[in-house]
């Protein structure tokens, strides 16, 4: 069994390691606590998603008492796996790092500053004469087999700008991490983070067996007074990594979300498109709390994961109600965990648009998100249309059901938002949430129709040397092309990832600026071409052969 396998099925199941690594963050009008273990947002008692955060302010309260992940699915003898979290984290499902990687849990942060003088540095000289560690340091893409080696291909875990178009992480070469949006992967966040987590560890939360789900999670975010939508979020892309020879099936992808208005006993949830899943104060003032016309708090699925057809999949949110009714509290059994991933009570109850949602026997159609009505509207399904006791608010937002088969990946992307109208509670915070999740699904990830001036465009790729040797076609097949420039070489290798050399020639004509290499019938998959120029000094350049 190749090495890369052997990583991720050798687990150390019974380790439970010290206490996850924790950051603060204060990238905009947020500041917030991450903790490494994939728990967002947990500061006990009351929580640590910080708002508005302004010099001298003293009514900086928190809207998240915590953010946790939820994985739930089953094998292929419909055996129920699932993981979860809660605090303490020595009694979470998750581990911070990479499954059988000691001292990988760490959290890499970077900053705006940091991206621009890395990139100063570059164009100084082409040489990166003052490294700045966690640049250096973000993770390369690895070589992510299936099969024994006959599919291969690169797992990138960590986003970054790939000038060069190699598919490596060279910040070296100049490159730097840069968030998951293809639209945006020339602008600069003032702030990215990157941590991993894993399932591969005995459950005592749920009791149950693991998956053997790694996640590489990445967050980010702009300070853009300007545009709310993007000076209130905090962005967080998962990428899901399976790493079981079985594959998994029903899988859902998923949180714990528990809400706190400041005040956390009066407050009320609802839902707004597909895809978003807010809370509010229960009234125009949020007493030992924001006070006045307090501020809503959201979750937006910006990119939701995919079935096995490539279709994005919705979004459930119920909400986990605390003392009572006892079918509808938070889950002790690996079945209602399940349950509620996907969309229904403790009991097995459905959702159904009435009163607190948790009706059973009811005949009601059933529904995949609580309290989707206008808050304005008496005639649409809210809280406040059904009169319900505000309260402390938690919700289970989840999407699903994919399949995942041995060694691949899915992804997902949220952002935690927020809004705050002053003078017009609670429709005027309400229309401010659903314009901003609007606007970064319109934004985000299709053609930027606004870009806000706010944004820092990164500079063009950096410039290259004449002299840096380039190759084309990439991906390649019968042939490659070596473009020189002024330098001289005079020997061309070529070695799959194995190690195997599959071609050797000399280059008859150091002089020559360019060269075309005649290539064997290669298999698909990655190879590096090793050139000698004439000074003695060899250069790698990776290619690939056919479609990974």
């Amino acid at each position: 069994m190749n090495k890369a396998i052997l990583l991720f099925v050798l687990l150390p199941l019974f380790t439970f390691g010290q206490a996850p690594e924790t950051i603060w963050i204060n990238p905009n009008s947020i500041q917030a606590k991450i903790t490494a273990n994939g728990n967002l947002f947990t500061v006990v008692p009351n929580g640590g998603f910080q708002v508005p955060v302004v010099p001298g302010s003293a009514n900086t309260k928190t809207l998240f008492r915590g953010i946790f992940p939820w994985l739930g699915g089953y094998d292929p003898a419909e055996n129920l796996m699932i993981a979860a979290a809660q605090l303490p984290w020595s009694f979470s499902d998750f581990r911070a790092g990479v499954a059988g990687q000691p001292g990988s849990g760490r959290i890499l942060q970077v900053t705006k500053s940091d991206i621009l003088a890395h990139l100063a540095d570059y164009a100084d000289n082409g040489v990166i004469d003052q490294p700045i560690d966690d640049i250096m340091d973000w993770p390369k893409p690895f070589l992510n087999y299936w099969g024994g080696g006959s599919q291969q291909s690169w797992l990138q875990v960590a986003p970054f700008y790939d000038y060069n178009g190699s598919g490596l992480y060279e910040p070296e070469a100049g490159e730097h991490p840069c968030p998951p949006i293809i639209t945006w992967e020339s602008y600069v966040p003032d702030e990215m983070l990157f941590f991993s987590y894993h399932d591969s560890i005995v459950h005592l939360h749920t009791a149950s067996p693991h998956l053997g789900m790694q996640v590489f999670c990445t967050l980010f975010a702009f300070n853009c007074p300007e545009e709310p939508a993007l000076d209130n979020t905090l962005f967080a892309y998962y990428k899901f990594y399976f790493t079981q020879l079985n594959k998994v099936t029903d899988l859902y992808f998923g949180f714990f979300i528990d809400f706190e208005i400041g005040n956390p006993n009066d407050d009320f949830v609802g839902t707004y498109n597909e895809y978003t899943c807010f809370a509010y104060n229960g009234d125009a003032n949020d007493e030992n709390g924001f006070g006045p016309n307090p501020p809503f708090a959201a979750i937006t699925m910006i990119i939701p994961p995919t079935d096995t057809f490539g279709a994005g999949l919705g979004a459930n949110c119920i909400p986990v109600y605390k003392g009572s009714p006892a079918g509808a509290v938070y889950p002790a059994a690996d079945i209602e965990f399940q349950r509620y991933l996907i969309a229904r009570f403790r009991d097995g109850t459905p959702l159904t648009p009435q009163g607190t949602g948790y009706n059973p026997g009811s005949g009601l159609l059933p529904l995949r998100s609580a309290f989707p009505g206008d808050l304005s509207n008496p005639a649409e399904w809210s809280e406040i249309s059904a009169g319900n006791t505000p309260g402390d608010r938690r919700v289970v937002f989840a999407s699903g059901p994919a399949m995942m088969r041995p060694f691949k990946t899915n992804e997902m992307m949220v952002a935690f938002h927020w809004s705050r109208d002053t003078t017009n509670f609670p429709q005027g915070s309400y229309d401010q949430l659903k314009r901003q999740a609007d606007w970064m699904g319109i934004n985000v990830t299709t053609s930027l129709a606004e870009i806000p001036d706010c944004l820092t465009r990164a500079v063009s790729a950096p410039e290259q040397k004449e002299e840096q040797i380039k190759i084309f076609p990439n991906p390649a097949s019968e042939w490659l092309r070596i473009e020189a420039g002024r330098e001289r070489l005079i020997h061309a290798k070529v070695i799959g990832i194995t190690g195997a050399e599959w071609l050797s020639r000399t280059l008859e004509n150091p002089a020559e600026t360019s060269h075309t290499l005649l290539l064997p019938r290669l298999p698909v998959g990655l190879y590096m071409l090793i050139l000698t120029k004439e000074s003695g000094e060899v250069k790698g350049i990776p290619f690939v052969i056919g479609n990974l």
